[in-house]
């Protein structure tokens, strides 16, 4: 079956086309800038109806990390979504903030409630979520569709409570490294009581690493307790194996790109091949190595110098340690 057509794209495919819309509007696609969970774009909305054509600009926030079923991953992610769409239309602004999902309930209710309750913690340091969702319902039906929407808001405004407000301004950077590192009433710096959050924090989150430690996989995993979950690990090309699509690895978002780095251990003696398929599948044309090739006592990475079969393919492998202690393969 096809599948649905959930949304018409309403914008120019290209960026700097046009796009007339009926008889009285042309949208022109001026600008974008891609994220690693959303993109932002800018259009200019013309009225050719106007004896003299007016138009106006329009920013345009796509977020893309939100699945069709489901909730997204981070909700973090979410929360620094909205806090950019408010720094270009504050809340002083007297003109509405335009939402949209496929039908404006779901994930509409759920960004707009969220966004509710973030200013009302700013300005009252409550939060009343069943009493602003009922006032949301009230005014458009089924807003927050699941019980999996409402629970992800209640994650959402905990983490926030819990980690509160870390951004800062790059001018400001050096004010807060000093009050980072003065310590509070219970002796702590403000470093170590970030890092408890964050482990608080890390701890509450669903993960599953059912296939790291399925039973043939578990010989390729350096340590048993630092395992790719499952939902960003790396799956190679399956092959006749079981676990041949396994490599301790996990995908990781960059500030503007999804996917933007793997990391991964250092290669065990069973799964060198596994690293170079890898390299080869995902066309990885930079590898950064961050130690010894042996350390404590135990040999990390065996790269051996002339041929090996990776996979099906046979590899040539040479390691030539220069001055400055450069390795180079090819």
């Amino acid at each position: 079956t096809n599948p649905q057509v959930k949304c018409v794209q309403y914008w120019p495919e290209k960026l700097h086309d046009s796009l007339s819309v009926g008889e009285k509007f042309r949208v022109t696609f001026s600008s974008n800038m891609p994220f690693a969970e959303y993109e932002f774009r800018k259009f200019k909305l013309e009225n050719l109806s106007e004896s003299e054509s007016k138009h106006m600009t329009v920013s345009h926030l796509h977020y893309t990390a939100w699945p069709d079923h489901g909730v997204p991953d981070n909700v973090m992610s979410l929360i620094a979504f909205i806090r950019h769409v408010r720094k270009l239309h504050p809340v002083s602004h007297q003109q509405p903030l335009l939402v949209h999902c496929s039908a404006g309930v779901g994930r509409t209710g759920t960004l707009i409630l969220l966004d509710i309750i973030m200013q009302q913690m700013k300005t009252e340091g409550t939060i009343s979520v069943l009493h602003w969702l009922r006032n949301l319902r009230m005014q458009r039906m089924k807003m927050v569709q699941s019980q999996q929407q409402y629970e992800f808001i209640h994650c959402g405004l905990s983490e926030l409570v819990v980690c509160g407000e870390t951004e800062v301004g790059a001018a400001n950077l050096r004010i807060a490294l000093k009050n980072l590192k003065k310590k509070g009433p219970v002796g702590f710096t403000g470093f170590q009581r970030q890092m408890q959050i964050i482990e608080e924090v890390s701890s509450h989150h669903p993960v599953t690493f059912s296939d790291a430690e399925e039973e043939y996989n578990r010989n390729k995993n350096r340590f048993p307790d630092k395992l790719p979950n499952d939902t960003y690990r790396v799956r190679l090309r399956c092959g006749p194996m079981p676990g041949s699509d396994y490599i301790n690895a996990s995908f990781v978002n960059g500030y503007k790109q999804k996917g933007a780095y793997i990391a991964t251990q250092c290669p065990l003696e069973n799964t060198v091949a596994d690293f170079w398929r890898m390299v080869n599948e995902f066309q990885c044309g930079c590898v950064v190595m961050l130690c010894q090739l042996q350390e404590e006592g135990e040999l990390l990475f065996l790269a051996r110098g002339g041929r090996g079969v990776c996979g099906a393919r046979e590899t040539v492998c040479q390691t030539g340690v220069s001055q400055d202690s450069r390795r180079h393969c090819h």
